[in-house]
């Protein structure tokens, strides 16, 4: 399907673009979002949705460019200062060069950017080096009555999170007077994946049937559970419960549409990042057996949150592939307009796993020949991902 899909965007852009444009009007897009895919050559959908993207490093340059002219329709005039609320984990260099690369890319609106984060711990500014060898310095934050300053009395006028908020929303950042995108409500201490692949597939029926196709082409089956703990195995007869629910499901459709892949489901922890708590299953059974390693990596998320909520979706096998290896796409977005893509690769994995683990590589995808012709399908699916994410913020209020 994902062909003809291309063609229905194709012959109806013009339609789809207008449709786009009146949704982002009831719902204004997050100052920015990255979109995985994953494109199975029959069907084609968002596996995760970031509301505090990381990975700006791994953009071409002309996505960067890209980048800094949507921040500057974004940006009101009255905006000047800006601080850049970061992750607290100084080891991993690599986010420090997203961060370094961020910044220039607001720094290139004409605005000054400082660097600052909110650990209990930080209480003296921090001189770093990212993986690229680039300097930069991290502030702690104070508090004054309600408003956020750092060292030289700088106060920003606008404050951007780029921290994914496991842990929970920091109290020093609440109710202050600056405005403060995204919102620290929309952090993964409270934000499920459940909930957002149920906005999701929302949002993303509502586009099939406007446009006239089946949502199983865009969207993905769920199954849900709570009160799980794989250490001590509880709570493991309601995933093999969802689990095959699910994939009757998914083999309805596959015999309606005459598809001959084994379906299968990914396991995920229904919060957090990083590829951590995820894994893939084809029947209900190994869901019983899983052995005391694999049960030990489902247990703990980012900063030893355990993982006591599962996610079962619909497993998507990859067809993108580069120098031989299977690679997905994520598509970048500042204010819901799509700004570049990469790809994640990784030759330790095959089509049907998570890519997001150990081996993975990245790489700009905007440039690359054999990704070009689905940039626009691409394109739709992250929007739709956009979409969704703010649809959650709704009902969470």
């Amino acid at each position: 399907m994902p062909i003809e899909l291309q063609n229905i965007i194709n012959q109806h852009h013009k339609l789809i673009e207008d449709w786009f444009a009146e949704k982002f009007k009831t719902y204004p897009p997050f100052i920015y979002n990255s979109v995985d895919l994953r494109n199975s050559g029959h069907k084609i959908a968002a596996v995760d949705t970031n509301i505090f993207p990381a990975g700006f490093n791994n953009l071409s340059i002309k996505a960067r460019e890209n980048a800094n002219l949507a921040l500057q329709k974004y940006l009101h005039t009255d905006i000047s200062k800006i601080l850049l609320i970061t992750e607290f984990h100084t080891r991993n260099l690599k986010y420090l060069e997203n961060i370094n690369i961020l910044k220039q890319i607001i720094e290139a609106t004409g605005r000054e950017v400082k660097l600052a984060s909110f650990h209990p711990d930080f209480t003296e500014k921090m001189q770093l080096e990212d993986a690229a060898g680039k300097k930069l310095t991290i502030y702690p934050i104070t508090r004054t009555a309600n408003q956020i300053i750092i060292a030289n009395n700088y106060i920003a006028d606008l404050i951007i999170v780029n921290n994914d908020l496991t842990s929970g929303s920091p109290t020093i950042l609440q109710n202050i007077e600056q405005k403060l995108v995204p919102p620290t409500g929309m952090g993964w201490y409270r934000r499920t994946k459940y909930g957002h692949f149920l906005s999701y597939n929302k949002i993303a029926t509502e586009f099939a049937q406007e446009f006239n196709f089946d949502p199983f082409f865009i969207t993905t089956e769920l199954g849900f559970c709570k009160k799980i703990n794989f250490k001590e195995r509880k709570g493991l007869e309601c995933i093999a419960l969802e689990t095959e629910k699910t994939l009757t499901r998914i083999k309805d459709k596959y015999q309606k549409y005459g598809l001959k892949q084994e379906p299968y489901v990914f396991l995920k922890a229904n919060q957090g990042t990083y590829g951590m708590g995820i894994m893939a299953v084809k029947q209900a059974e190994e869901v019983f057996e899983l052995n005391k390693k694999n049960r030990n990596k489902m247990q703990n998320l980012k900063s030893n949150k355990l993982n006591n909520q599962i996610l079962i979706q619909e497993g998507i096998e990859t067809i993108d592939q580069y120098n031989n290896a299977p690679a997905e796409p994520f598509i970048y977005l500042i204010n819901g307009q799509i700004v570049g893509s990469i790809l994640r690769i990784n030759n330790q994995k095959d089509s049907k796993n998570n890519l997001n683990s150990a081996g993975a590589e990245f790489i700009p995808a905007d440039d690359l020949a054999e990704f070009a012709p689905h940039f626009r399908l691409y394109s739709v699916i992250a929007r739709l991902a956009a979409l969704a994410a703010k649809l959650e913020e709704y009902q969470n209020d």
